[in-house]
């Protein structure tokens, strides 16, 4: 198990800034299937060193529009953008994979796009994108550790389980937020764990706020660790 260690300042090179939130929220609502799976971004950061991950996120923009002027052209320009950077999305995982060699690490993280209003109707075709990565990564020795996001298409236990069904290969695999669930009004254990295919967890996430004693978010961490050395 590892936790998000945060960015180093070696790796600040090949971090692309995230937009601001505004940005990130002017779209048109009705693009919301075309845009699914626009690329938003390539992070990158390592978790330990002999289990270390890189991140390459497939982001979409968000659904709300904004109706201003200025919202709309904002997002005319940032759709324009993203086509161009979806077109290089295999480049950008090229690239994160050579990092991930020259680092030493075995595996990336990659996220579902902006959660959608029906986020189950982007499964397939994510499991698509991600399956083409998947093949590009097995070549590489490399695994892509698809993560639970609040905010994206894949956020919850349930949703990990079902979509990494669509995908067999054992290159792709999950990356298990129990906190991320919470968003989403899961419990994260032992109901949303109990729904996962434990051979496909190949990292599982904590935050601070999961494991401080006065957290009103706090976890049973200990209860979660001795389940996943029993399964």
């Amino acid at each position: 198990c590892a936790a998000d260690p945060g960015e180093g300042a070696e790796l600040a090179a090949l971090r692309e800034e995230r937009p601001d939130h505004e940005e990130h929220r002017a779209d048109d609502a009705g693009g919301e299937e075309e845009n699914a799976l626009r690329a938003r971004r390539v992070d990158a950061a390592v978790a330990g060193q002999g289990h270390g991950r890189i991140d390459v996120g497939v982001r979409r923009p968000g659904d709300r529009a904004l109706h201003s002027p200025a919202g709309r052209e904002a997002a005319a320009k940032r759709k324009a953008n993203e086509a161009v950077r979806y077109e290089k999305r295999m480049e950008d995982l090229r690239k994160a994979l050579h990092a991930a060699q020259i680092l030493g690490v075995d595996k990336l993280r990659i996220f579902t796009g902006s959660r959608g209003v029906q986020p189950r109707q982007h499964f397939a075709r994510i499991a698509d994108i991600i399956g083409e990565m998947g093949f590009v990564a097995e070549k590489e020795k490399i695994h892509l550790l698809v993560e639970n996001e609040g905010s994206c298409n894949v956020g919850t236990s349930q949703e990990s389980a079902d979509f990494i069904k669509l995908i067999p290969s054992k290159w792709v695999a999950l990356n298990w937020d129990p906190q991320n669930t919470l968003a989403l009004k899961e419990v994260p254990f032992p109901d949303g764990y109990s729904t996962l295919p434990k051979k496909r967890i190949l990292n599982v996430q904590y935050k601070g706020k999961g494991i401080m004693p006065d957290s009103k978010d706090k976890l049973d961490w200990k209860a979660i660790l001795l389940a996943l050395d029993k399964d």
